[in-house]
């Protein structure tokens, strides 16, 4: 009698943070805004007058203010990333297959560079994002984007007796409705995100992956 043969494994992916990349433009951003901000304030050469009701008070004093505020936002968010780094080390995503179809399971593990001993447990977010033009009333004129989320679900993973270095196992089921990019009606473009955080002393664990969804055939 012949055996029956087993269908093949689905192919493992690994994708890297996501995160790791964004530092990097943070770090840039913020020197940029710094040194905008700086140079804004020698350029002008205006009295760092604050009273609006002063017949000195000198608008373009609020350029480098504005600038550097800004500048002082990617910098926190750069300082803290790169902490979270060096504390964390870089962890990979590991996906059943190429890429997930709308109404099939999300299956795959993060496996972190270390083992880490978390006070709760892991917390993972599927999301999908609409990067919604923003347009100026009756111009019709683009002015950027914001993010929209348009689908999202939660899990937690107990992370007691768990090697979190083996791999944070998950299952995440899309809705077969999932919007992915090229479908009618999108105001901007669709993208999904993992999220992986875990709470720990005094810097939590917190890292996030592009994930690839697009219909089959």
């Amino acid at each position: 009698m012949a055996k029956r043969a087993r269908p093949a494994a689905p192919p493992v992916r690994q994708i890297g943070e996501a995160a790791a990349f964004h530092v990097g433009i943070d770090w840039l951003m913020a020197v940029l805004l710094v040194g905008a901000a700086v140079a804004a304030a020698l350029y002008f050469r205006v009295p760092w007058n604050f009273d609006f009701q002063s017949r000195d008070f000198n608008p373009f004093v609020l350029v480098p203010v504005v600038l550097g505020g800004f500048g002082l936002r990617f910098l926190v968010k750069a300082l803290f990333a790169t902490l979270r780094g060096r504390r964390y080390g870089e962890a990979t995503l590991e996906v059943e297959g190429e890429f997930v179809a709308p109404g099939e399971t999300l299956r795959g593990r993060v496996r972190t560079a270390t083992d880490l001993a978390p006070s709760g447990p892991y917390e993972l977010r599927l999301r999908c994002i609409e990067a919604v033009p923003h347009v100026e009333v009756g111009g019709g004129v683009d002015r950027g984007t914001y993010d929209r989320i348009r689908w999202e679900a939660a899990l937690e993973v107990p992370a007691t007796g768990l090697r979190s270095s083996a791999g944070i196992p998950f299952e995440i089921a899309l809705p077969a409705d999932a919007p992915v990019a090229g479908d009618p009606g999108l105001k901007g473009a669709i993208r999904w995100t993992l999220d992986v955080r875990a709470p720990g002393p005094g810097l939590d664990f917190a890292t996030w992956f592009g994930v690839d969804v697009r219909r089959r055939g």
